[in-house]
């Protein structure tokens, strides 16, 4: 063989060894399960955005955790092995099983394997109900079960050629905004509720409380729209400054940013303001709220302030040093933030203090008790120590350009924008480990220890509690306007005069000789 057909085979391995790297980091958008596996991680689930791929793009991508509503897993453990049962699980015609369904399945497979002379055991468990939302280029909204991928609905809303928004969602309801038009959605079926114009146009997604819709818009005033009265005028908030970025809603409160550095937090349950906080720079990111009750959040001036919402104080502020643009997350007793030179920060969330710094890292994806997941300055998933931020591997993300900072749990979503989407858990966690206080955040149950009405112009610290005295200050020793310490009257009369009546100075009774307008005399007689 001569040297030329020596090099063209050699040229031609080489290619094909690329390729099948290539296929086994990426096929056609996927993470492959070897590839996975290799860094401690398995595919749950992959699906398909119901779109044109010629022309459709995903646009936004919103993951919901409900604080009501809960589903029924049955896991059979065996060896070192487990398979979990839903009861979102299909059966032979294509229907969802049900809890006893699930349970009869989960008993079905324990059977099969006790007759192959296998151990197991059955537990349940019962799992918050997580739905992951699609808006698309296209005007449509994608309803998929974030734990199954499953497609739970799907609905086309407005116009195809107008702007989309990201969807806002609480346990009733989904809010879609299209061009200057807002629909309201039903959360388990997607049917539309009713459709409302937008008074000012719509700068951002919206969000969704207990009462109203959430709309930012261009002018900078914040539009709340009653859920359950369509016909009712919006009632709105005035900004110094403009939200373009989605609001944060809690129990309690309605939390946005603007560009000109501040922070407001009013009532979701009255048209009030409670409190504001003023920063060095404009806010560009929203706004997370972790219990108990605490508001963190990030400023291009560099500086982290977290709040807490129902004393209306500041706790603490870190400096980085530098931009930040994201958003704080808080997990366990942690914050993570990433600044705009690619430094990932640590901080604890009780006193602000650093915990470490993790260089070249510009994207949180996901946290698990163990690890941290992210973009690194290189565009492959790095994966850290979550007690000391270094690195225990980097991934090749392939033809991968979706990746959903998830602040709720330890589910990495990955995708292409033309419509394919993939969730990855690590190996042996198929029940998801969750960031979020349900019972804080159920929007039902108010804080008790918010205040509800307060003066728009309420500092953000509050104010200095009085010394520490037993007087009563409204005990006649100390009253500044008693009689025998009157500064315009008796001995200490500045003007001049006794305490008797003779003295005054401005003529009353026999006092005249000390008139300054010619004694007793009335000088306008």
């Amino acid at each position: 063989m001569s040297l030329k057909n020596i090099t063209v085979l050699a040229s031609g391995l080489l290619v094909c060894l690329g390729s099948s790297l290539s296929a086994q980091t990426s096929a056609n958008g996927l993470v492959s399960p070897v590839e996975a596996r290799r860094y401690g991680l398995e595919p749950s689930w992959f699906t398909r955005v119901e779109l044109d791929q010629a022309r459709g793009r995903i646009r936004n991508l919103q993951y919901f955790v409900s604080a009501t509503n809960q589903r029924t897993l049955y896991e059979v453990a065996y060896g070192e092995s487990r398979r979990m049962f839903s009861e979102r699980d299909l059966d032979r015609l294509g229907e969802p099983m049900g809890p006893e369904g699930a349970q009869r399945a989960a008993k079905e497979f324990a059977s099969r394997l006790r007759r192959l002379e296998i151990e197991s055991e059955i537990q349940s468990h019962e799992v918050p109900e997580i739905t992951l939302y699609v808006t698309t280029d296209r005007s449509l909204v994608q309803a998929i079960d974030a734990e199954t991928g499953r497609t739970l609905w799907a609905t086309t809303v407005g116009r195809r050629d107008f702007p989309t928004e990201g969807p806002g969602v609480n346990e009733k309801y989904v809010a879609v905004i299209n061009g200057t038009s807002l629909y309201l959605l039903t959360r388990d079926t997607g049917q539309i509720v009713w459709v409302r114009t937008t008074r000012g146009v719509p700068a951002a997604c919206p969000a969704v409380s207990d009462r109203f819709v959430v709309v930012p818009t261009w002018t900078g005033d914040v539009e709340l729209y009653e859920l359950e009265e369509p016909r009712k005028l919006p009632n709105s908030f005035k900004s110094n400054g403009r939200s373009m970025v989605r609001p944060t809603v809690t129990a309690n409160s309605i939390i946005w940013p603007t560009d000109r550095g501040m922070l407001y937090v009013a009532s979701s349950q009255r048209h009030t303001i409670r409190f504001r906080l003023e920063a060095r720079d404009a806010i560009t990111a929203p706004a997370s709220v972790f219990a108990p009750s605490r508001i963190f959040v990030a400023s291009v001036d560099g500086y982290v302030y977290c709040m807490a919402e129902n004393i209306h104080s500041e706790i603490w502020r870190f400096s980085t040093g530098h931009s930040i643009t994201t958003t704080p997350v808080p997990t366990g007793e942690s914050l993570y933030v990433v600044t705009d030179d690619m430094n990932l920060y640590c901080l604890d969330q009780e006193t602000g203090s650093l915990k470490w710094v993790a260089p070249f890292f510009k994207q949180f994806i996901a946290a698990s008790p163990d690890r941290i997941y992210g973009i690194g300055a290189t565009d492959r998933l790095e994966i850290l120590d979550v007690n000391t931020g270094g690195r225990i591997a980097s991934m090749n993300a392939g033809n991968l350009d979706v990746f959903y900072p998830n602040h709720q749990s330890d589910r990495i979503i990955v995708g292409t924008r033309t419509g394919i989407l993939q969730s990855l858990h690590e190996i042996g966690r198929e029940i998801p480990a969750l960031h979020v206080d349900l019972a804080e955040h159920r929007l039902e149950t108010p804080h008790p220890d918010v205040l509800e009405e307060e003066d728009p112009q309420a500092p953000t610290k509050p104010s200095p509690k009085p010394p520490a005295d037993d007087r009563d200050p409204f005990d006649d020793a100390t009253d500044p306007f008693d009689d025998a310490a009157d500064p315009f009257g008796g001995a200490a009369d500045p003007f001049g005069g006794g305490q008797d009546q003779a003295a005054d100075p401005f003529g009353g009774g026999a006092g005249g000789a000390a008139d300054p307008f010619g004694g007793g005399d009335d000088p306008f007689r």
